[in-house]
């Protein structure tokens, strides 16, 4: 026969919850099938457990969003520096610049291949690179610096400006998460702890029925059954039909 299945995910755990306490209050006092005892518990354990769980889930679509705005500006800045450095080398290739000055922004002299600039280290790092080279090699140019343009240091200094303070944000939200995931987790041995006695006693209520009775009584409480393998699952009721609407 089908074996019950106690909820193995927080959202299985809400509506487990859920519905032992809809039917609670739509069922009448003497067919309830747990005792006012077994109720004050599951309120007690059920409206912190939707706060934790509504503030995770808040906290994550802070994180989420704070997260994709530092990407986003990531990406940009990455791009920028990685123009600068192909415009850069380019220059070299023309005579513009000579090929030591690459030098200036930590670039290997001899030859024009870019770094890696997929991650937030190497982004923060080849754009501050970028930015001390150039003002590196305006003071040993003097008179004679040709100032790289598009981009120019200026724009990446800006780029890089936006980009560090969202970095800030991201990292505030992610710890945000993670507190609101622990306090999420504390709950959770209480709640298993109602849900499991709810269920227990729900079937010890309906044991005098036969086994399909007993779990389809059961399931309107919120007591989850899966088929074994092998096995067929339960049928499900056919709703009685409804009658026609009187003439008016």
């Amino acid at each position: 026969m089908p074996g019950r299945s106690l909820p193995n995910s927080d959202t299985a755990r809400t509506s487990a919850l859920d519905t032992a306490f809809n039917k609670w209050d739509a069922t009448p006092a003497p067919l309830r099938a747990f005792s006012d005892a077994q109720h004050d518990a599951l309120v007690a354990q059920r409206a912190p457990w939707r706060q934790a769980n509504g503030a995770a889930g808040t906290a994550l679509s802070a994180q989420t969003s704070a997260v994709n705005q530092a990407e986003t500006l990531g990406s940009a800045l990455g791009q920028l520096v990685s123009h600068f450095i192909q415009g850069f080398n380019l220059a070299v290739a023309r005579g513009y610049y000579p090929a030591s000055a690459r030098a200036y922004y930590q670039l290997d002299v001899g030859n024009a291949e870019l770094p890696t600039l997929t991650n937030q280290a190497a982004r923060l790092t080849w754009a501050q690179n970028i930015l001390d080279g150039e003002t590196a090699r305006q003071t040993a140019e003097g008179a004679a610096f040709k100032p790289m343009a598009m981009p120019s240091a200026a724009e990446i200094s800006a780029a890089l400006a936006a980009y560090v303070p969202a970095l800030t944000v991201a990292s505030t939200a992610k710890d945000a998460y993670d507190v609101a995931q622990q306090d999420v987790q504390a709950l959770r041995d209480g709640v298993d702890a109602v849900i499991l006695d709810l269920w227990d006693t729900i079937e010890f209520t309906y044991r005098h029925d036969d086994a399909a009775t007993l779990r389809r009584k059961a399931r309107e409480w919120g007591v989850v059954y899966v088929p074994r393998p092998g096995e067929t699952p339960d049928p499900t009721p056919t709703p009685s039909p409804t009658p026609p609407t009187p003439a008016a």
